[in-house]
């Protein structure tokens, strides 16, 4: 599940790159005429980057990164839903009505979970027990499209991180970049890279926000809210809701991963990793910070053009924000009662 290994992950570039193209040409944002392709990256670090050859441009995402966004997305859909049942009084039930588990002791465990793995991950760049993580989250809670909404959203992720990258092709960011240059090996590859600024990489993020939740959906969003209000909860017309399939679980989807870049900022700056806050929301003056670029996301809620009598429930996703805030991983379940009923969050 979390793997440095780039075979068996050719299927995964086609469809981010395919997914990705088309999100950037139907918002009318692909304006480069260059030849763009997506392929792995050769590095075993988490991220995705572009650089610029000879014919085009070329964008790189690690295997690790595929890795990690499928289990985090695993860990991430199955908290926000704990939370999110949890801040609506509700009780994950069984068939005979029973509830199964203590909803604070199912937000605490799916959070503990997420948490752990994401430190695990830092410290030692893999998992070593990705599918405990997902016991541990208590996974089995969840209804059965839930299997196919961790699907959309890992996807989701993905499509994110290209289209950023995109980004910076289609607004011009690339003019300064060098080609790459092949060194002595030639299985050796140096990569010559510019510096990103703060504000190109805000303008990369609303490009890939813009394009990956795409336009004109309000009607869809409001025929499928009038169908929970008129008490069809199981049509089968919602499933694309209920699986991430809508301009609103691509939107979560972002957040999300801006959430773990967060995440991965507060850790590699408590652990002396070489990174700082160098100015107000910087990582070295060369990035925003992940909480940066989650709350700008998280602002920008308008890109989902609802109809102006239904609004999008965007303190959902905060709910689930501060929960992760809180470090389950660190502390036990009844400190972080003790946080939360102190923070009101009880």
């Amino acid at each position: 599940m979390v793997s440095e290994h780039r075979n068996g992950f050719g299927p995964a570039v086609v469809g981010v790159m395919n997914r990705s193209i088309h999100a950037a040409k139907v918002t009318n944002a692909f304006t480069t005429e260059a030849s763009v392709a997506l392929a792995i990256s050769p590095y075993n670090e988490f991220g995705a980057e572009v650089m610029r050859t000879e014919h085009g441009f070329l964008v790189l995402i690690s295997p690790v990164t595929f890795s990690m966004c499928f289990l985090y997305a695993i860990l991430a859909v199955t908290s926000a839903q704990a939370t999110g049942l949890f801040h609506q009084g509700l009780v994950p039930r069984g068939p005979d009505g029973v509830s199964l588990i203590d909803p604070f002791e199912w937000v605490y465990a799916s959070h503990r979970a997420l948490m752990s793995m994401v430190q695990e991950f830092l410290r030692s760049g893999g998992v070593a027990d990705p599918f405990g993580k997902v016991k541990e989250a208590r996974f089995d809670l969840l209804p059965w499209h839930y299997v196919y909404r961790v699907q959309a959203t890992y996807e989701q992720m993905l499509d994110f991180l290209a289209l950023h990258e995109l980004g910076h092709i289609c607004l011009g960011h690339m003019g300064q970049m060098e080609q790459v240059r092949r060194a002595v090996p030639c299985t050796s590859i140096s990569y010559e890279v510019s510096s990103p600024m703060p504000a190109q990489e805000e303008a990369a993020d609303k490009f890939a926000l813009n394009c990956l939740v795409g336009r004109g959906h309000g009607e869809e969003l409001l025929a499928l809210f009038q169908l929970i209000e008129g008490g069809e909860a199981q049509s089968s017309k919602l499933d694309k809701l209920w699986t991430g399939n809508t301009s609103l679980g691509r939107y979560t989807s972002a957040l999300q991963l801006l959430k773990l870049f967060d995440v991965f900022n507060s850790g590699q700056c408590s652990e002396g990793a070489g990174i700082e806050f160098t100015k107000p929301c910087e990582l070295n003056g060369t990035h925003p910070s992940g909480q940066h670029r989650f709350i700008k996301a998280w602002a920008n809620n308008h890109v989902l053009e609802l109809p102006a009598t239904h609004k999008f429930n965007i303190g959902s996703i905060i709910q689930w924000s501060n929960w992760v805030n809180l470090d389950a991983a660190t502390h036990a379940q009844e400190k972080i009662r003790a946080i939360c009923q102190q923070l009101e969050m009880l």
